[in-house]
């Protein structure tokens, strides 16, 4: 649930990849989209909207509110709606800010999030991707009697020399 990692390292490239290989713009959909700058009423509408307009949801679920968010998540997923909806994946990038929002309200975004993903196991998923704050999110999980919900998560790491050595070689070394 959580790719945090250093500037430049291919956190976005990863998000991007993962919703071109799984999107199919009918039952399997995977958004991906930017929380720069963003507290937690903001990225709701922003999400909310992008669902409204990729046609996941209907107009009437524009909303700041995180649980009528995920209500209308939950609606799509296990109701009768047509075309059915089999997966739902959001890849939420750049959200240090909104996970720094997510503090003053002992993260209950987040959380309402987490429990999406554990009534959908395998038809709901979300990512979290940053820089710092989502390091140190990552790290308030592990404390015993922490609010933080317990996600798991990828530190992506530049390459040490000899696996960057290897990326290089073993292709060109088939080359001749």
């Amino acid at each position: 649930n959580l790719i945090y990692g250093g500037r430049q390292l291919g956190k976005s490239a990863l998000l991007k990849k993962v919703c071109a290989d799984v999107d199919n713009g009918d039952n399997k959909r995977a958004i991906w989209m930017e929380l720069k700058n963003d507290n937690i009423h903001s990225a709701a509408r922003k999400i909310s909207a992008e669902l409204i307009r990729v046609g996941v949801l209907g107009e009437e679920a524009l909303t700041e509110d995180w649980n009528s968010l995920t209500e209308y998540i939950s609606i799509r997923l296990s109701g009768p709606v047509t075309p059915r909806l089999d997966c739902l994946i959001l890849l939420l990038d750049e959200a240090d800010d909104f996970l720094r929002d997510c503090e003053n309200c002992n993260y209950m975004p987040v959380d309402a999030l987490k429990k999406l993903q554990e009534k959908y196991p395998s038809r709901f998923n979300f990512v979290l991707a940053g820089l710092h704050d989502v390091a140190r999110f990552s790290q308030k999980a592990l404390v015993g009697n922490s609010p933080v919900p317990q996600l798991e998560s990828i530190n992506v790491e530049p390459f040490d020399t000899d696996a960057g050595m290897k990326l290089l070689t073993e292709p060109l070394g088939y080359l001749g």
